[in-house]
């Protein structure tokens, strides 16, 4: 993930993004890669749902931390890879909120990488 970690770091700068702000964006990216151990450009729509749904039902995270890490993809796969055919429109704020109160009712399955 080198390469793109540094280009990444390098369009955010150039877009004027806040140290803290790259810092963060970084650290949800590595830790979206490393969870499929594979690098970003094979990674798809399917495995970014898997990744969020792993972040909600497993490790339990806030709506608030999904929506920054749905960022950081949303920036990584439009900006730095130039991928357009992501489907990222429907992950953020309110609808990720709703989504977490209909996927706690809902029984925990294991989500293979």
């Amino acid at each position: 993930m080198g390469r793109v970690r540094d280009r990444m770091d390098q369009d955010m700068a150039m877009r004027g993004l806040s140290a803290n702000t790259r810092k963060t964006y970084l650290y949800c990216t590595v830790a979206f890669v490393r969870h499929f151990t594979r690098p970003p450009s094979e990674l798809g729509t399917e495995q970014i749902r898997a990744f969020l749904l792993h972040l909600l039902l497993v490790k339990k995270c806030a709506a608030s931390t999904i929506g920054v890490h749905v960022g950081a993809l949303r920036f990584l796969y439009f900006v730095t890879l130039r991928r357009r055919d992501m489907l990222l429109a429907d992950c953020h704020g309110s609808r990720v909120r709703r989504l977490l109160s209909r996927l706690r009712s809902l029984p925990l399955r294991r989500v293979r990488p």
